[in-house]
């Protein structure tokens, strides 16, 4: 009975990690990106890259996996100083939009599924240069292992009105 109690717990606290944030990040995650699972991010090159394009008005944007899902993501884009700019629109279900410091700055996971992608649309304010602006990434492969910072290109690179 203890052993069926005890595996029982066990499996029930790994259910609650990977479960943590299901529908998205709390606020408190606006600032830095960093989840609140109380473990440090992984240092190495993370299994995950950014996709990046220009269409029409705006900037297609997506987290790729190169091996392995994941759960969990969010995304902001900022300008040379650090501030956040631009909106975002999901391109899927696996995606909604978050409010940090203004309306759809950010995008996070809408669910709990795994993940071999997420695509969303970016677009600037009129008038706002593409240049110095890069989309900053947080992605959660399960509780316990996450990188945050990932760091797309310079999409003033990318942008045709450069």
């Amino acid at each position: 009975m203890l052993r069926t109690t005890s595996i029982f717990l066990a499996l029930a606290i790994q259910a609650s990690l990977t479960l943590a944030f299901p529908s998205g990040p709390p606020n408190s995650a606006c600032e830095d990106r960093t989840p609140s699972h109380g473990v440090p991010p992984q240092t190495s090159e993370p299994p995950y890259e950014f996709d990046v394009h220009y269409h029409d008005d705006h900037f297609d944007v997506a987290i790729i996996a190169d091996s392995g899902a994941f759960f969990g993501f969010m995304m902001q884009a900022v300008d040379s100083n650090g501030n956040l700019v631009g909106r975002f629109q999901p391109k899927d279900s696996k995606s909604q939009v978050m409010t940090c410091d203004h309306t759809d700055d950010s995008i996070t996971h809408a669910n709990a599924e795994a993940k071999d992608a997420v695509y969303t649309a970016f677009y600037l304010p009129d008038g706002v240069s593409a240049d110095g602006v890069v989309v900053r990434a947080t992605v959660v492969q399960n509780y316990a292992t996450f990188w945050n910072n990932m760091e797309s290109i310079d999409l003033g690179e990318i942008d045709p009105h450069h």
